[in-house]
């Protein structure tokens, strides 16, 4: 693992990702080694740094939010984009530790369209609005079908 580790850190280097070929490095066994790393780091410590360092290189390519759907499902987290910063929280939803990356990878990419994001419903957060709350109807006793005949304002006598 102290291994995954350097290895993660010498990605986030932006000289040396200029010279990465994307497609093989998503596709490669170290890339899930070191995944797998970052996402039990997360998982484990709540720190979400090794896997922002990962999808670093990966930002531009059609595999960044395939990696980010494996890293929301794996390590149970929530993603969202701050101001061109890729963001973690922590979900309501449990790990998912059966899934494999390379499975993610090669299933289907996302295609990224003139500059548009794809839809990903388990990579975004999702925004809740709440509804408002019913209010019961409100009854003036004194209009109300409960009133008894012969009561104050019944206009009968008893």
């Amino acid at each position: 693992m102290d291994q995954s580790k350097e290895l993660i850190n010498l990605l986030a280097n932006e000289d040396l990702a200029k010279f990465l070929n994307i497609e093989k490095l998503v596709t490669s066994t170290e890339f899930s080694r070191m995944a797998e790393y970052a996402a039990t780091h997360s998982v484990a410590h709540g720190d979400h740094s090794y896997i922002v360092k990962l999808l670093r290189p990966l930002t531009s390519s059609q595999y960044f939010y395939s990696a980010v759907g494996w890293f929301c499902s794996r390590a149970a987290l929530e993603y969202a984009d701050v101001k061109g910063v890729p963001t973690f929280t922590k979900s309501a939803s449990a790990p998912n530790g059966s899934l494999k990356i390379l499975d993610v990878i090669k299933a289907k990419p996302a295609r990224l369209k003139s500059g548009t994001k794809p839809v990903s419903a388990s990579a975004h957060a999702i925004v809740e609005t709440k509804k408002p709350k019913k209010r019961l109807k409100k009854v003036d006793m004194l209009d109300s079908w409960a009133r008894l005949p012969g009561s104050f304002g019944g206009g009968k006598r008893s």
